[in-house]
């Protein structure tokens, strides 16, 4: 077995992922670069990735203290309680200027309640997804995503599997990627 897209605090499994750190920390500092101090985050289920995601989104808070004036962490069940979420986040004065999506289907339903809002991105609200998905370049405006190289990972857990089969008492292989910045409109 080889665990594929998550890492795992357990230290006897094969495992391939991204570095969910670093997709919270990339996310941050390109926002700020961006000229965004108030980021909202809208994170997944509490799933391991999600853990490390608000993790890194934290730490770069952090690391940025001086040039961000605000954040915040929400956690959506789904992609369908995107939209009460956000209205939930507006009822409570959360005047945020960016938000930063755990994944692109979540920056999808994002996008498109801040357009029903007439809210102009990335003028008004700067959003940032994260899977680099096929179709987030064609939105209108096209998404800002962080690569965690989906494919790749597969290629590598397949190796991983191989070479485990092949050998079961061979050493744990724990492969964490690097994942990438995607600029484009949204921001």
């Amino acid at each position: 077995m080889v665990l594929l897209g998550r890492n795992s605090p357990n230290p006897k499994a094969d495992f391939v992922a991204a570095d969910d750190i670093m997709v919270g920390e990339l996310a941050v500092r390109h926002l700020v670069e961006k000229g965004y101090d108030k980021i909202l985050f809208i994170n997944a289920r509490q799933s391991y990735s999600a853990q490390l995601r608000a993790e890194g989104f934290l730490s770069a808070v952090k690391a940025h203290q001086s040039r961000i004036k605000k954040h915040w962490i929400k956690v959506v069940p789904g992609k369908e309680d995107v939209e009460r979420t956000l209205r939930e986040a507006a009822r409570q004065g959360l005047d945020f200027n960016a938000i930063f999506c755990f994944n692109d289907d979540i920056a999808i339903e994002v996008i498109r309640y801040l357009k029903s809002c007439k809210l102009r991105i990335p003028d008004d609200v700067g959003v940032i997804g994260v899977d680099n998905l096929d179709f987030s370049a064609i939105l209108s405006p096209p998404l800002t995503t962080i690569d965690i190289h989906k494919h790749e990972i597969g290629i590598r857990a397949a190796e991983v599997l191989l070479r485990r089969m092949e050998d079961r008492d061979c050493p744990i292989q724990q492969v964490i990627l690097s994942p990438k910045l995607v600029e484009r409109g949204s921001t």
